[in-house]
């Protein structure tokens, strides 16, 4: 964002570019028509470049519409819609502060971020917003208003302390895999499983993204961090993330829980209504955070943009100087008006340096009440800019030869917006550098549970590399920081870290571990006082291992990482053999079923010896805390990737991928050794000589061994084991399983492959359970086109008694394969 020199379109002088994303342009703007000034306006206009295109002018109209039929407090009041020579534009609300967005990334440049008392907190009063919203009924919005388009980029915090919903009334976005890579990361993470795999979309997707942003709050990382679009959406389908309290132990058990049931994968599992999350955000402010109120909220909001606060009243002090006569008596009553906001309910103590000058009118500055009515609507209920020290390109009115105030045409817009696009085709915006880990960047993570408490020091800001692309001097912190190893933050000495999580479909059970109990905050030292509740700072454990030697392979970088631990790259460096090394959190090792399981994954492998699974080159326990074993380095994509490219898979693809499956899953039988997780997230397809899709199988880590020699992983009778969408009747009984197992669990991507869909689309964890073990699925030829000879061969192996199904993977293989071949 970034001031601009002033000029009018009809009654609206504009004078800051918020966005240019196309297929809009978005400015800060203040209405002239009026005697008195109320508030500033955003005017959002479809660019002139896209002015072939009706649907954009049509979404723009639809929020329009929206915005007209909400009036809530927390929403943007609606101003004007309409159009000019076909250009439609829109005029709303602006609310004077910054988007959690950028309160985050602030707080990461000082490797910082939110406590959960400030989390807790603003996510609460969203959930009041939305549930507000969703409780809305008409013959237009039968089931209510939803957002779907919730993200940290649209809720704003004003100065004053309020939280803000902006962006209501967009349509859900259209996915597809030819439309991923125009998504940028902080587009893409945040939306819901049924949102990327074209489900039926309720308003409570908007609950699972408001888990996910509250997850990146209490974390300091976004639940679905990945390199790359599809990855992403990968991930986000396969509700793929790791439990909040494991990766930040200071996260409470309480509040990990309740992102835990907003993040279910399962569209019933989570809240009934964001009402009932937001009671439920309530219930534990009142009982761990009690004498929270939003002062603080207002108190971080100076503390964190005092330098953008004060120059966005000297801006308009100055601008007064140089718009048309008729118009300088409205904007001169701005500055004031902006210093009243900031000093409500609060002393002038960090604004004593600020010179309003006499000139101004307006009532003096004074104490005023923010009360979340509809009638509160006022002056300041604005939105922020930019200080204009943040953008080296802006130039401050009164600096520089400002002219006097221009008028253009929405035609015109194209030249003013050609600069301040973004100059990156980057998936990631340059301010999330730090989350994508380049070279030297330092990730905002906590110190893993099982190490010593970090010491309670703040790094200098200095040594934190700030975003590219910015221009940003050293921020100067007016206040003390409650550090990350204060009690408090972690619980009490000699307590056992907090539970780690496997994939989130993943059935396991995990050892319970008693929670701490609440820790009062340390008082601060004498002269110091702490930031509204704390802010914690963080460092990421994972990064401490690059650069070392590993037996014979060296650690050079993070390919990903998952509930059990983190996968690395790693190198020979004799032979330059490229590897990839699988190492097991820390704090897990402690607990042998987990460590055993690892164990077990690394065992499994090596004594099946089949081409088409992942080879394991060696394994060991590195500086006596890290469990780690070394396989081949794959390049290509899942199964699961691949069927989300192409929905149904053509007949030659399928002989040549289902031959090698049939293979790899029939050596591990005749070892003893059932897969018990089989679904294509753990089907790798390579592009190799004589191969377009060479398979490898990974993932073992729940194998069960039904010969001598080897000892199961983690089996608990009466518990399921497995990834729900893909499980056999036994495992959803939780009793024990044969090879027969593993065949019904090719039989559901079996016909996944062949029709597109799974044989049962259920919304919550139990119904997908009860669907496996009474429901019939529906015959393929009712869905797509199919021979009676290959749907009967599928619907064999989804038989409920598993002596029903094929005796043997071979015994499939021969009837399946000879089918395809004639086929080819």
């Amino acid at each position: 964002m970034s001031f601009i020199q002033p000029f009018t379109i009809g009654e609206y002088l504009f004078v800051e570019v918020l966005g240019t994303t196309p297929p809009y342009i978005v400015h800060r703007t203040i209405h002239l028509a009026g005697q008195k000034f109320k508030y500033f306006r955003t005017f959002k206009n479809v660019n002139p470049e896209s002015r072939d295109s009706h649907s954009h002018s049509g979404d723009l109209r639809h929020e329009a519409d929206v915005l007209r039929l909400l009036e809530l407090p927390s929403v943007p009041k609606f101003c004007d819609f309409g159009e000019v020579k076909g250009h439609s534009y829109l005029v709303m609300e602006y609310i004077w502060g910054r988007s959690l967005l950028h309160i985050l990334r602030e707080l990461k440049v000082h490797r910082k971020m939110l406590s959960p008392d400030f989390a807790s907190h603003i996510a609460g009063e969203v959930c009041q917003c939305i549930g507000q919203a969703h409780a809305y009924r008409s013959e237009t919005f039968p089931e209510g208003i939803a957002h779907y388009n919730l993200s940290p980029r649209n809720i704003i915090i004003s100065y004053s302390g309020e939280v803000h919903l902006v962006d209501f009334g967009h349509r859900s976005p259209r996915l597809s895999r030819d439309t991923w890579d125009q998504f940028e990361f902080r587009n893409l993470s945040y939306l819901s499983p049924e949102q990327v795999t074209g489900s039926t979309v309720s308003p409570r997707a908007d609950l699972f993204t408001m888990g996910s942003i509250l997850y990146e709050m209490i974390t300091g990382m976004p639940p679905f961090l990945e390199k790359t679009p599809e990855k992403v959406v990968n991930r986000i389908a396969r509700c793929s993330f790791q439990e909040p309290c494991a990766v930040h132990p200071g996260v409470p058990h309480e509040l990990g829980r309740l992102v835990l049931q907003a993040m279910s994968a399962y569209p019933d599992d989570r809240f009934a209504t964001a009402t009932e999350m937001g009671h439920a955000l309530d219930r534990y402010m009142k009982r761990s955070h009690s004498t929270f109120t939003s002062a603080k909220v207002r108190k971080l909001m100076r503390t964190l943009f005092e330098k953008e606060i004060v120059g966005d009243i000297k801006f308009f002090g100055k601008l007064a100087d140089v718009v048309a006569p008729e118009a300088r008596l409205l904007v001169r009553s701005i500055p004031r008006i902006l210093f009243d906001e900031i000093q409500a309910e609060g002393s002038a103590s960090n604004f004593e340096g600020l010179e309003l000058g006499s000139s101004l009118s307006g009532s003096g500055a004074g104490s005023r009440s923010r009360s979340r009515t509809p009638s509160s609507r006022s002056g300041s209920s604005v939105s922020a800019a930019p200080s204009p020290a943040d953008s080296p390109s802006s130039t401050p009115p009164g600096e520089g030869g400002i002219r006097s105030t221009m008028d253009y045409t929405l035609e015109e817009l194209r030249a003013h917006h050609q600069n301040a696009r973004r100059g990156t085709d980057s998936f990631f915006e340059d301010e999330d550098s730090i989350l994508v880990g380049e070279p030297g960047a330092v990730r905002i993570m906590p110190v893993h549970a099982g190490g010593p408490a970090p010491q309670p020091q703040v790094a200098p800001i200095a040594a934190v590399p700030a975003a590219t692309g910015r221009s940003r001097g050293p921020r100067r912190m007016r206040t003390s920081i409650l550090p990350f190893g204060e009690p408090g933050a972690q619980g009490k000495p000699g307590q056992p870290p907090p539970p780690m999580a496997w994939e989130r479909e993943s059935g396991l059970e995990i050892p319970s571990v008693s929670e701490a109990a609440p820790q009062p905050d340390p008082a601060p030292a004498p002269g110091q006082r702490v930031l509204s509740g704390g802010l914690l700072p963080a460092e990421d454990e994972r990064s401490h291992l690059i650069g070392k030697q590993l037996g014979e392979y060296t650690i050079t970088g993070v390919l990903g990482w998952g509930g059990m631990g983190t996968v690395y790259d790693g190198i020979q460096p004799t032979i330059g053999k490229e590897v990839a090394i699988k190492v097991l959190n820390p704090t897990l090792c402690a607990n042998p079923q987990i460590a055993q399981r690892f164990l077990a994954e690394a065992k499994a492998v090596n004594s099946i010896r089949n081409p088409n699974i992942i080879d394991i080159f060696s394994f060991g326990i590195f500086e006596e805390h890290y469990h780690y074993f070394v396989m081949e380095k794959l390049n290509g994509i899942t199964l699961g990737s691949f069927l989300l490219q192409h929905r149904i898979m053509p007949m030659d693809v399928a002989f040549e991928i289902l031959a090698q499956v049939f293979s790899a899953v029939s050596a591990a039988h005749e070892k003893g050794i059932i897969h018990r997780d089989l679904k294509p997230e753990n089907i790798y397809l390579e592009k190799r000589p004589l191969y377009d899709h060479y398979v490898k199988i990974l993932d073992f880590g729940i194998a069960k061994f039904t010969v001598s020699g080897f000892k199961s992983a983690i089996t608990k009778a009466g518990t399921p084991i497995g990834t729900p969408k893909y499980m056999s009747p036994e495992q959803c009984r939780g009793v024990e399983v044969t090879a027969s197992s593993d065949i019904y669990t090719l039989g559901v991507m079996l016909y996944e492959m062949f029709t597109g869909t799974l044989p049962f689309r259920k919304n919550s964890y139990m119904e997908m359970l009860l669907a496996h073990l009474n429901e019939t699925p529906t015959r393929p030829s009712m869905l797509v086109k199919m021979d009676p000879a290959l749907e009967n061969m599928i619907l064999w192996t989804l038989r409920k008694d598993p002596k029903d199904r094929p005796s043997s993977v071979r015994e499939l293989s021969d009837n399946l394969l000879a089918y395809l071949k004639t086929k080819k």
